[in-house]
This record gives C-alpha cells, structure tokens and sequence, in this order.
C-alpha cells in the first residue's frame, strides 16, 4: 500500500503570512516539519500540497531548492487539492498534516498508521482528542477520500476535506484516538499561527536541538518552565 503524507501549506495567512517559511532554529519551518516526518517508518512519501497563487511561487522554490516534492491546486478548494494530489501520487492511504504544525510526531504518526493497516475495515482515523495542538492529524483511504470529493457540496466541506466523513456516520466507519494521559496536555500548542507562537517554539528549540518526540518535548517544557503565550492562551498570559 502505498501510504502518502500530505502537508498542506501556503504563504497567504491573515494572522502571519508567511509563517511556513518562518525560521525555527537554524531551518524553515517547513524544512523542519518535513525533516520530523522524513524520520517516518510508515509514510512511503512526503508531499507539500500548495495553491497556484503567486504568493506560494516563493515557498515552490524553497521546496524544489530542498528536492521535497509538491503539488499545486486550489487555494480554497482544499478537499480538491488533496484529492488531486493523493491521485497524482498513487495514494492508497493519506495521512493529511499541517503545514501550521512543525512538531509533528513521526512516532504517533507510525503508530497510527500501523493500527489502520491493522484494521482496514476502517475508512477513516482521526488522531487530535486531547493531545496538545500541532500533534493532531488525520489519515484516511484513497477511496474514502474520493467519495468525500464527489459528495462534498458546501464550501465548508470543501474548505477542511473531512466534514462529509464526519457527518455521515453511516457511511464511513471511522476511529478516533484519545491522548494517552501522559501526553495529554491540550492547553499546550505546538502549533505556528501566530508570531508569539514562533517564540514558543524557538525556546523549546533552544533547550534542546535533538529529535524529541511529543512526551519528550512536553517534559523540556515543563522541566525548563517555559512559558507559553500563544494565540489561544494569550490574554491569561497562561503558564506552565
């Protein structure tokens, strides 16, 4: 089976344009999410899934400079972009990832896929109930997706690929994972929306340069009592 990683990512944000090329440590966040998913057992590929507009030619360029490859399509139009994507690269099963979360764990990705190999009864997995923000994603089969693509019909459905699976229950037998309590902190976001995440996440880099996976990265944070100001926490200026 051919299992492909799809990172949806543009250069066109409202709250920071710009951000997939933002620099976490010495790498553009990009680079450094693809470098986390590269360490991957179960993803057979790993491919940026961009719009045409002319703001993304700059990113393009990053990626073909970086030999990661790309795909191009609807900037609104997402489930389309996916789709097409998945279909040029002869996709069984997708694992659908953020651009927006450069933490991502290849860990908990492997273990994910793994369960859906192991139950392929399953159209569709959800991994994000409870574990911190940027380690969620989604993984699906080819054929689900391609229903999705055909049935889809609000802007809505088109905009975050999965609504139609998860509105029609009967349809697709679907599993959603539940954060182990040991990384169960969803107060805590890995996630690149804002320019206040940005120096979140370069004093977690800062602390430790090494791959750390979720559990790992959770106890440098809370060994070195680093606080977190971000986009969802800001106003309580929240701490650890």
């Amino acid at each position: 089976m051919n299992t492909l990683g799809i990172v949806e990512a543009r250069m066109g944000s409202k709250r920071f344009p710009g951000k997939v090329i933002a620099k976490i440590g010495s790498k553009e966040s990009i680079l450094y999410l693809i470098d986390r998913l590269k360490l991957s057992k179960k993803l057979q590929k790993v491919v940026v899934a961009t719009s045409t507009n002319k703001k993304d030619d700059e990113l393009v360029t990053l990626l073909k400079k970086n030999s990661i490859d790309y795909f191009r399509g609807s900037e609104k139009n997402v489930l389309d972009r996916i789709f097409q994507a998945s279909k040029k690269f002869k996709a069984n099963i997708v694992a659908e990832l953020s651009g927006d979360s450069p933490f991502l764990d290849p860990e908990i990705i492997d273990q994910a896929i793994n369960f859906f190999y192991n139950n392929l009864h399953l159209d569709y997995i959800n991994v994000d109930y409870n574990y911190p923000g940027g380690i969620g994603f989604q993984i699906f089969k080819y054929e689900t997706l391609k229903k999705c693509h055909l049935n889809s019909k609000t802007l809505y459905e088109k905009e975050h690929v999965t609504p139609y699976i998860k509105s029609n229950p009967k349809i697709f037998k679907s599993f959603y994972f539940i954060a182990p309590k040991k990384i169960s902190f969803p107060n805590i976001k890995f996630l690149l929306d804002e320019k206040v995440d940005l120096d979140f996440l370069n004093k977690v880099i800062s602390k430790n340069k090494r791959f750390l996976n979720t559990e790992k990265l959770l106890n440098l944070v809370f060994k070195n009592k680093i606080s977190l100001i971000n986009s969802e926490v800001a106003r309580t200026k929240f701490k650890i």
